[in-house]
């Protein structure tokens, strides 16, 4: 877990380093016609600005989903821990849908509606959820399930800021 943190901080310096030298939002640029177009902010920092919100929605995601999934009504199992499935299903369903509409959520001077940015985020959140499941297999105890969870908020917050 300190690893994953540690990375996520390491990945997050450029950004930051970037955000110190940035113009005002409203700030304008003139072009070589004379036209004034809005200026964007970097892309690191738009990136990591969706990142540390695709990540943290995706912890939120994973609870909120499970803890929906075992609200709702389920057949009696005669099982040790009834709803458990449904825990797992609504914890994988959370973790991937929330960082997708969070992550959108800032428009960042993006030319792509709002719709477009959550499609892009689900679908890329699919991916790194995938991508991060596989890549916590390889560590011990519950690795799977915070490489998936991370992947997910990390792929959403890709998907989302790559949308121009």
């Amino acid at each position: 877990m300190t690893r994953a943190l540690l990375v996520l901080v390491l990945a997050l310096m450029p950004a930051a380093a970037t955000a110190q030298h940035l113009e005002p939002v409203g700030a304008l640029a003139v072009g070589a016609a004379g036209s004034q177009t809005p200026l964007r902010p970097p892309m690191t920092r738009q990136l990591g600005v969706r990142a540390l919100l695709g990540v943290g929605s995706a912890f939120v995601g994973a609870y909120a989903g499970a803890f929906a999934a075992v609200s709702l009504p389920h057949s009696p199992c005669h099982c040790e821990d009834p709803g458990f499935d449904q825990a797992i299903y609504g914890a994988m369903v959370g973790a991937v849908l929330l960082p997708a509409i969070v992550s959108a959520l800032p428009a960042m001077n993006s030319e792509c509606s709002f719709g477009k940015r959550v499609m892009l985020g689900a679908i890329t959140g699919i991916a790194g959820a995938a991508a991060g499941g596989v890549a916590g297999s390889s560590i011990d105890g519950a690795g799977v399930v915070f490489g998936y969870v991370g992947g997910a908020g990390l792929g959403a917050a890709l998907g989302a800021g790559l949308c121009r």
